[in-house]
């Protein structure tokens, strides 16, 4: 049903898109006086909205700049999450199919999972990009996260504070250029959480399209929106809502008109009512997908008091910013204040309001006092370290609008005290170039104030995150062209990055995506049993059985580990015993190929008896 869904909504998005072209056809070309016009409304324009422009393409020239010196020279997108993209991927791309009992299962040979429902339409795109061009998934998993975060997330950022405040050009460029340097989004690929990375830089993009919502074909675009940052990062979706919900009520506040708040409400929430119910319709396991992801992970943790949440809120998603922490919290508080204070800036309480909501969603998850409202936070399973991903994105433009509201105002101090008051209107060019020049001389301190942890980050990958390197894509090629159909390769649980033969070059694994705890099939804990009992395997006839039934091929070993990664085969064991055989060796990366019985032995006892998952 998933599969039909996805080819309709593909389908209708072309004609939408080809009635779009002949429409724009149709029309008459522009005369020679609205040419004239649109050249002197271009020329008309001043030295702020240059320089935003400016800084706009500068952000993006910096975001892929900083991704690229993230990724330098890593093999394939490092931590365990990746990974499971990248088997999610391969399922898809080998299944032709988005049926998450399969997509999510536990191996891949056909074995499937219990229904569940995990965004996958980060997956689906990386498995038509793959399928279309030919190149292999890690490296286009590298592109997408690379492109959709140095482009989209500065764009989204541009367009959402002109979409507060047209009047003032630079608080949007500056704030443009400020979202790409937190480092702490470029660290989260270090666990792998690609598709977060790309929902935070979409997010306020769905907030702009909730907003721009004013007809049935607006309400379809916002549905496709809420729709799309589910299918890609659900966490990020309440962000979006509130959000956009904000800068609505702050703009009826400020006009004062009560109708077109009840129009934009009805409006919103028709998107959101259409977006769910189309995803309950495809995705039934929607509805029960934060109660058994929350009790899986098991993240929902004792409450803390209010001081040290709040104390905690203040911190938490900043930590890798050691170099421009203190700074990009000073321009918040701030930017917070001068939405509060000045008058210039009002349309920007927005912004301290959607901060101000989120950050009291954090603070009642911390102290567990949310009541009622817990079922709001649920898209973030009780994970405060979502919610908290979200904080450098949403300080962009506070942030911005601090640097401007501090330069207007010393030039407006300097202005009081100055002598030459008879040239007003000169002084006036010259505080908005003033004014610009100060914005661009900001940016640059704050590029040196983020950019010496790049480095940092990178080792950290390369140490902690990425062990799989060009050794292992030489040990999975070799298993590539010399593995038998219908053999598996054992591994040591994904521990050093290993999921990559699968994932890149179609080498089965032993172990797949791991089941919810709980939720374990007997066949997985057998696997985990043979794996615990690899030393046994000249004298228990259930590890020679058990190599047999799961038809293992070959064992994969590499000395490096992902952080937290446990030990499970020990290469010590492997040469020890004749059934495993070194067939290639190569800087710590050995395989080793296995010799089974001709009579394979019978298992007479349940060896999953003890075996907790």
């Amino acid at each position: 049903m998933v599969d039909v869904a996805v080819a309709a909504v593909v389908v209708v998005t072309c004609l939408g898109a080809i009635a779009e072209v002949v429409r724009l056809c149709r029309r008459r070309t522009a005369t020679r006086a609205a040419a004239r016009e649109a050249r002197v409304r271009l020329a008309a324009l001043s030295m702020p909205h240059w320089v935003s422009y400016a800084l706009l393409g500068g952000a993006v020239v910096l975001g892929a700049m900083t991704w690229i010196a993230t990724m330098k020279g890593l093999a394939f997108p490092p931590g365990w999450d990746a990974m499971h993209h990248g088997y999610f991927t391969r399922q898809i791309l080998d299944h032709q199919t988005l049926d998450g009992s399969v997509v999510l299962a536990p191996s891949a040979s056909g074995e499937t999972a219990p229904d569940s429902f995990y965004p996958l339409l980060f997956n689906l795109c990386i498995a038509v990009i793959e399928q279309v061009s030919g190149t292999a998934v890690s490296q286009v998993m590298f592109a997408g996260i690379a492109t959709t975060g140095a482009v989209f997330l500065p764009v989204t950022v541009y367009a959402l504070a002109r979409r507060i405040d047209p009047g003032r050009p630079l608080v949007a460029g500056l704030a443009a250029f400020i979202a790409p340097l937190s480092l702490s989004t470029y660290a989260l690929i270090g666990t792998g959480r690609d598709n977060t990375v790309l929902g935070l830089a979409l997010t306020l993009g769905t907030a702009l399209a909730l907003l721009a919502a004013r007809t049935r074909a607006g309400v379809a675009v916002g549905a496709l929106g809420v729709v799309g940052i589910i299918g890609i990062h659900t966490s990020e979706m309440p962000v979006a809502l509130i959000m956009a919900a904000s800068i609505a009520v702050v703009d009826v506040v400020r006009s004062r008109r009560l109708d077109v708040f009840r129009c934009r409400i009805v409006v919103v929430a028709a998107s959101v009512v259409a977006a769910i119910v189309c995803l309950v319709v495809l995705e039934p396991t929607i509805l029960s997908a934060s109660s058994s992801r929350e009790g899986a992970i098991g993240t929902a943790g004792p409450g803390i008091d209010l001081r040290d949440a709040v104390s905690q809120m203040l911190t938490l998603g900043w930590d890798r910013n050691a170099h421009s922490l203190p700074v990009l919290q000073i321009l918040l508080g701030i930017g917070l204040l001068a939405t509060l204070l000045l008058p210039g800036f009002r349309a920007y309480l927005s912004t301290t309001l959607a901060y101000g909501l989120i950050a009291a969603l954090m603070v009642g998850l911390f102290t567990q006092s949310l009541g009622p409202l817990q079922v709001v936070a649920s898209p973030w399973y009780g994970d405060l370290n979502r919610l908290a991903w979200t904080f450098p994105v949403l300080t962009a433009i506070p942030a911005a609008v601090a640097v401007v509201a501090v330069a207007e105002c010393v030039g407006r101090l300097a202005g009081a005290i100055g002598r030459h008051r008879r040239h007003r209107a000169v002084r006036r060019d010259y505080s908005r170039t003033g004014l610009a020049v100060v914005t661009v001389a900001a940016a640059c301190g704050l590029i040196l104030t983020a950019l010496p942890d790049t480095a940092r980050t990178n080792l950290e990958l390369h140490v902690l995150f990425g062990p799989a390197d060009a050794d292992s894509r030489a040990a999975f090629e070799y298993l590539q062209e010399d593995i038998r159909p219908g053999e598996v390769v054992m591994d040591d649980r994904r521990a050093s990055g290993s999921l990559w033969m699968y994932d890149d070059y179609g080498v089965p694994p032993l172990f797949g995506n791991s089941p919810y705890l709980g939720a374990a099939p007997k066949s997985w804990k057998e696997r985990l049993w043979l794996i615990r009992h690899l030393d046994d395997v000249a004298d228990d006839p259930c590890v020679d059985a058990l190599l047999a039934k799961y038809r293992v091929g070959y064992v994969y070993y590499d000395d490096a580990r992902i952080l937290e990664g446990e030990r499970r085969i020990e290469k010590a064991v492997l040469d020890r015993h004749r059934q495993f055989t070194p067939v290639f060796d190569q800087n710590g990366v050995t395989v080793y190929r296995v010799a089974r019985s001709v009579d394979v032995p019978r298992c007479d006892r349940d060896v999953t008896r003890g075996i907790t998952w």
